[in-house]
């Protein structure tokens, strides 16, 4: 952006605050404003009725809302915080603006939304071909290398909120961790996630 759209940008911006658990929008309604995440993780999803499916996770500084862009308007899915998170709402109409005075800023944007849906075509491809382990080894490693980008890295996801992308039980996801820590491919204390072995977590994530 130039300094002028940086700072119209800035002008048609509010910042929000949510807590842990909370809705950040929801699926059904007009989506009005494009989020950003400033701090924070939050999960968009997909609702029918008493079931619902988690589409993405999203960290600081993802957006949440581009797909609504030149559509109906209508959010196809809903965001709820993981943790508490600090969010930057900016009007659609601001975005669209933007958009059109700035072709380098909208080829970013589609790139961005590209690989939205690349990820949630591998989830889709991942549910339809690996057993439950496979889908587990396969979020550590993406927990690992595109959210928190450490080893160890501390897990704010509960075994709660694992088991419910991984489409499990909770039971499950702590059978499949005791697994993992007796057989040395990883350490958890405290929350506090340490992949020991990648090559064999890689090999149950391909293997499925």
């Amino acid at each position: 952006l130039t300094p002028q759209q940086s700072d119209y940008l800035d002008a048609n911006r509010i910042e929000v605050s949510f807590k842990k658990g909370e809705n950040i929008c929801k699926q059904g309604t007009r989506a009005s404003s494009i989020i950003c995440i400033k701090e924070g993780l939050a999960k968009m999803y997909v609702e029918d009725g008493s079931d619902y499916s988690t589409l993405l996770l999203k960290k600081q500084c993802d957006m949440i809302g581009l797909q609504s862009l030149f559509t109906n308007g209508i959010l196809q899915y809903s965001a709820e915080a993981l943790s508490d998170i600090q969010a930057c709402f900016v009007d659609i109409q601001t975005i669209e603006n933007l958009f059109s005075e700035n072709v380098d800023c909208a080829k970013e944007m589609m790139q961005y939304v590209n690989k939205d849906m690349i990820t949630m075509f591998d989830k889709v491809y991942s549910f339809s071909t690996k057993h439950i382990h496979g889908r587990l080894a396969e979020l550590l490693l993406y927990l690992h290398k595109n959210i928190y980008g450490t080893n160890p890295f501390k897990l704010t996801l509960s075994k709660t909120d694992l088991s419910e992308i991984l489409g499990t039980s909770k039971e499950s996801v702590s059978r499949m961790f005791k697994e993992l820590k007796q057989d040395k491919i990883l350490k958890e204390s405290h929350h506090t996630i340490e992949i020991l072995d990648f090559a064999r977590l890689k090999m149950i994530s391909h293997t499925g």
